[in-house]
């Protein structure tokens, strides 16, 4: 892995698919971070497909495969119903989520990136119920120079999991949907360092 590019994980709720088709985008093919994106969806509503989460999205979108080492320049959709992290060796981990506890997934990547990729990590916690995101935020900012960007609650469907972090944690940026992918591509560009160095 070199040490230039970024991991971003972004979590939504299902409801906030539009959302999250605003913050991707904008972003530019070859852009210097693997992006990873945690669709919460509802137990007893449809899944989401593929194609709908990928459509009108300039990079190349996969689905996230138990193995599959991360790379820069991709978006990696998580699977549904399953707890994806990120290994020692850069791989991706599916695992069955268990039934019987309150799982967050969000909690889960963002916390096993931090510990992969450290400052190079970006969170980001969008429009969704719960507080998922929450967890994984404070674990992403024990590490010097990673971030956490948590969309405004004012501007959030579904401020349930936003409010959450903002409370819970002490987010770098609280930005409007429309803000967040330049903001994004601004972040990924900046060399990883102590918080407030460029």
């Amino acid at each position: 892995m070199t040490a230039e590019w970024k991991f971003v994980a972004i979590a939504a709720s299902s409801e906030a698919l539009g959302d999250v088709h605003r913050v991707l985008r904008p972003l530019r093919v070859g852009i210097a971070a693997a992006i990873v994106v945690i669709i919460k969806e509802s137990v007893d509503g449809p899944p989401l497909t593929f194609e709908q989460v990928a459509r009108g999205v300039a990079l190349p979108v996969s689905r996230a495969v138990h193995g599959m080492r991360v790379e820069p320049g991709r978006v990696f959709l998580g699977p549904r119903g399953q707890c994806l992290t990120v290994d020692a060796d850069g791989c991706f981990r599916i695992d069955e989520a268990p039934s019987t506890i309150d799982t967050h997934p969000a909690d889960l990547l963002f916390t096993s990136a931090a510990q992969v990729f450290g400052p190079r990590v970006i969170g980001v916690v969008m429009s969704g119920h719960g507080r998922d995101g929450t967890a994984g935020l404070r674990a992403i900012h024990r590490i010097p120079g990673a971030m956490g960007i948590v969309q405004s609650p004012a501007d959030a469907a579904m401020p349930g999991m936003t409010i959450n972090a903002v409370l819970g944690d002490s987010p770098d940026y609280v930005p409007l949907v429309d803000d967040m992918g330049k903001l994004l591509e601004l972040l990924i560009q900046r060399t990883p360092g102590p918080k407030g160095s460029a």
